[in-house]
C-alpha cells in the first residue's frame, strides 16, 4: 500500500469562523447538555451537505459531505483539491489523484467516528474535555481517553434548534482545520452509488488526462 508524502488531514469531520478559546463548562448542566448532543448524533443516519474547510496553516478548500450510519461515508472535495476519503467498514481511505496514492487509516484513530459509528459515547474511546455555550451555539472539545495529548476535535451544535454545523480537529502540534456544514440536508435519501470505492476507476482517469 502506497503512502502518501505526508498524511492529508482529516476535515469531515470546524465551523469556518473565528472560535473561542474553549474553556471548561460549569458543572451545573453539563452531564444533560452531554447527553442531549449524544442522543441528537446517535439519532442523524444520513447527512448530505456542502463544506467548506480551512486550515491554520492558510489552505482552503469546498466539497461535499455524504453520511449514511453505520460506517460510511464520503468527502468529495472540489478541483484544484486532488482529495478524496472514503469510510469504508473499519476503513477511512484517503484518495489522492494527483500523487495516485491511496491509504487507509483505521477508523478508530480518526476524529470520523463520531460521524459514522452507530452509536455516538462520550465516555468510552473519546471524553469530553472542555464545554463551551452560549446563547447560539455550544462547542465541545472532544480527546482520545487513552491518548488525549494526540489532538482533539471540537464540534460546534446550534442551540434552537439543536443541529450540528460544524468541527474543528486539532493535531498534536496545535495546527487546526476547521470544517463547516454549508445547507446540509439530515435524515434524507443518499444514494448509496456514491460510497462505491475502486482505486482503479478513481485513480486512473485522473491519470489517463
Amino acid at each position: 500500500m502506497n503512502r502518501p508524502r505526508s498524511r492529508p488531514r482529516f476535515a469531515a469531520l470546524g465551523l469556518a469562523l473565528a472560535l473561542a478559546a474553549v474553556v471548561p463548562a460549569p458543572a451545573q448542566g453539563t452531564d444533560t447538555t452531554i447527553e442531549r448532543l449524544e442522543a441528537y448524533l446517535t439519532g442523524l443516519r444520513s447527512i448530505e451537505s456542502d463544506f467548506v474547510q480551512s486550515s491554520s496553516k492558510g489552505g482552503f478548500d469546498r466539497g461535499r459531505l455524504y453520511v449514511q450510519r453505520p460506517n460510511r461515508m464520503r468527502l468529495d472535495y472540489k478541483p484544484p483539491s486532488s482529495l478524496q476519503i472514503y469510510v469504508r467498514g473499519s476503513w477511512l481511505i484517503y484518495v489522492d489523484t494527483e500523487l495516485e496514492e491511496v491509504t487507509h487509516v483505521p477508523i478508530a484513530e480518526t476524529p470520523a467516528a463520531f460521524l459514522v459509528g452507530k452509536t455516538v459515547s462520550f465516555s468510552g474511546a473519546v471524553k469530553v474535555a472542555a464545554m463551551k455555550q452560549d446563547r447560539e451555539t455550544i462547542r465541545i472539545e472532544l480527546v482520545r481517553s487513552e491518548e488525549p495529548e494526540a489532538g482533539s476535535a471540537i464540534l460546534t451544535f446550534g442551540r434552537n434548534p439543536l443541529v450540528l454545523k460544524g468541527w474543528t480537529v486539532i493535531d498534536a502540534q496545535g495546527a487546526r482545520t476547521r470544517v463547516g456544514l454549508v445547507r446540509p440536508r439530515f435524515n434524507g435519501p443518499v444514494d448509496s452509488g456514491v460510497f462505491e470505492f475502486d482505486p482503479d476507476t478513481v485513480i486512473r482517469p485522473a491519470h489517463d488526462q
